[in-house]
């Protein structure tokens, strides 16, 4: 699913472990409790995305946009956030 648009999109809940969203366009996405765990990020565009409760673990999000994004209660542990933008994001 490289590049692919999820714009707004609601996920909540949804199992995304492992998922290849690399470059994706998940801005404004509506992803509570969503399991990405293990998912590639990488340079995607989570701005403004709800990711409250969200598991992250090792996630790779590498340069990813998170401008924004709420994260409130999510779990980062072991992601990697190198050069990732987390400017006004809700931790």
């Amino acid at each position: 699913m490289r590049n692919v648009d999820l714009s707004r999109a609601t996920m909540a809940a949804s199992d995304l472990q492992e998922t290849n969203l690399i470059r994706a366009n998940i801005e404004l996405a509506y992803l509570i409790e969503a399991n990405l765990k293990v998912a590639k990020l990488t340079e995607a565009n989570l701005r403004r995305a709800t990711l409250i409760y969200a598991n992250l673990q090792y996630a790779k999000l590498k340069k990813a946009d998170l401008l924004q994004a709420d994260l409130r209660g999510a779990d980062l542990q072991e992601a990697n956030l190198q050069e990732a933008n987390l400017q006004e994001a809700n931790l």
